[in-house]
């Protein structure tokens, strides 16, 4: 049975944080075309620490990929690394104004496409291999 501090319990935390910026990110989106203001700058804000959070659960989640194919594992983590490095300088681009919000969306796609990528092979490697737990470790 894993205790709190397991690897399993830090990923499933950092997924419901991901979730849960993700969730504000779209409200403050919808806010933005609503009422305007500074909902923009927030939802770009959120748009970038859902990008770091997904390079990090990446980073977290990599050692179990690698024991399997080591390779692909390393060029999945680069790619997904990099589509967090590429979202986060797009959100910065249009936050500090250096160019507009139709480039900025380009960058954000296609970094979300490398992490898209990641999360692809990783649900097919977990799918092959059966390596999902059925539920949290600590519940009944």
């Amino acid at each position: 049975m894993a205790t709190n501090d397991s690897p399993s319990r830090t990923v499933g935390w950092l997924a419901i944080a991901l979730g849960g910026v993700a969730l504000i990110g779209v409200v403050s989106l919808i806010s933005f075309f609503t009422f305007g203001g500074f909902f923009g700058t927030f939802s770009d804000l959120c748009i970038a620490f859902g990008a770091i959070l997904s390079a990090l659960s990446a980073w977290m989640l990599y050692p179990a990929r690698r024991a399997y194919s080591p390779r692909s594992s390393r060029f999945l983590l680069a790619a997904a690394l990099v589509g967090a490095l590429v979202i986060s300088i797009g959100s910065a681009f249009v936050i500090f104004d250096i160019t507009g919000w139709f480039l900025a969306g380009l960058m954000n796609f296609f970094g979300h496409a490398l992490i898209g990528l990641w999360l692809l092979v990783l649900n097919y490697f977990a799918r092959r291999t059966d390596r999902w737990p059925r539920r949290w470790p600590d519940s009944g």
